[in-house]
């Protein structure tokens, strides 16, 4: 069963994640590439809230470390909430369109709610895989944990920041 949490929940991390090494090295051994530490920052701004027979969906303003700068993105998402407060799973795929090239990425994300409206505790797992342009064969991967309270906005939660760090090779 899909449902909104509050009347939107956009998938949103509120602080930086550490990357693992595991990661990093998986990366360098499929393409034979040193991995590139990059960090992001994207700020959602979310279109339409997820339903049993369709996605949600965010807008975003995007800015990474050289050399993808900064950037759009589009993403749809489903939440897998249970309980009440609500806790659940979810996921995002998402294009981000920078100068030279577009990346294809994906966030796994688990999370619990607190009795507050609009704030969440999350884990999210980030990937990237391909693109376009000069970031055509872009791979990454990044993992870190977040809180997001947005009270301003309740109950609409339409609005994050979200900022990660990736080991990334294939650029």
């Amino acid at each position: 069963m899909i449902r909104t949490i509050g009347t939107g929940f956009a998938l949103v991390a509120a602080t930086a994640f550490a990357v693992g090494a595991s990661s990093a090295g998986a990366n360098e051994a499929q393409t034979g590439q040193a991995a590139k530490s990059i960090t992001c920052t994207v700020k959602l701004s979310k279109q339409r809230d997820p339903s049993a027979t369709r996605t949600g969906i965010d807008f975003a303003q995007i800015t990474c470390s050289k050399p993808f700068g900064f950037g759009a993105q589009y993403d749809e998402f489903k939440l897998f909430p249970k309980g009440n407060p609500p806790s659940g799973t979810g996921f995002m795929n998402y294009k981000a369109y920078f100068d030279g090239g577009r990346v294809n990425g994906r966030w796994e994300v688990s999370f619990a709610a607190t009795t507050k409206p609009c704030d969440f505790n999350f884990k999210v797992k980030s990937t990237w895989n391909g693109g376009t342009g000069k970031f055509k064969n872009v791979k990454g991967s990044g993992s870190g944990a977040g809180d997001f309270t947005d009270l301003k906005n309740a109950p609409a939660c339409a609005k994050a920041t979200v900022k990660y760090k990736m080991q990334v090779t294939g650029i």
